[in-house]
């Protein structure tokens, strides 16, 4: 288990977001545009640590359609929102060059984590009780 836990894609805007984080708006456009697929694809297997069974919408898109689910998904290193894979896709906002360089390592589907990994994550995203 990765002691360190990353979060990524959490991004200001969407209601799921950190509202300390980098804005969505300035985040589009960043990406490598010739490879917006393979870093997304590998975003959509992330397991599932967290679900809430709802859907999520694009704020970007007047239309507001689907974006994907609002979950919390790893690779046992890397923590993200379920959507993060639209908006890599739809609007080339740039995961973090270390997590591209850990998907293109790593066999797809993403890795599942250790058991050990959702408690840690759980412990660094919850406040003690």
């Amino acid at each position: 288990m990765n002691p360190v836990v990353r979060y990524v894609g959490f991004l200001r805007e969407p209601p799921h977001g950190d509202p300390d984080a980098e804005s969505l708006l300035d985040a589009v456009g960043r990406g490598d545009d010739t490879v917006r697929s393979p870093p997304a694809d590998y975003l959509d297997t992330g397991y599932v640590l967290a679900t809430t069974g709802q859907r999520t919408k694009d704020i970007l898109d007047d239309r507001r359609p689907d974006s994907g689910p609002l979950d919390v998904r790893t690779d046992g290193e890397w923590v993200w929102p379920g959507d993060l894979s639209h908006r890599v896709r739809r609007y080339n906002v740039a995961p973090p060059a270390a997590l591209i360089d850990a998907a293109r390592s790593r066999a797809r589907p993403a890795p599942a984590p250790s058991p050990e990994e959702p408690a840690a994550v759980r412990d660094d995203m919850l406040p003690p009780p």
